[in-house]
């Protein structure tokens, strides 16, 4: 299983192209819990919209495997 420093490492190197996708808001690393406790350490992708879902979906198992989740978690404006 790769470790937390390994999937950032990853997603540093794929970060460009990642938010060069439409619809991506957000990226980063955290775990996933598969029916249960916590037990994945994933790349974490947010969409602005469930349109978004499947073709990230698709470029992130070419850059990360099964290794990431994708959340739709709608428009995301700064605050300041």
């Amino acid at each position: 299983m790769p470790t937390i420093d390994d999937l950032t490492r990853l997603l540093e190197q794929r970060r460009s192209a990642l938010h060069g996708l439409p619809g991506v808001v957000a990226t980063g690393v955290g775990m996933r819990s598969v029916d249960g406790p916590v037990d994945d350490i994933v790349v974490s992708i947010h969409v602005s919209s469930p349109e978004h879902v499947a073709p990230v979906e698709t470029a992130a198992r070419s850059f990360f495997g099964d290794r990431f989740v994708v959340t739709v978690v709608g428009a995301v404006v700064a605050a300041v």
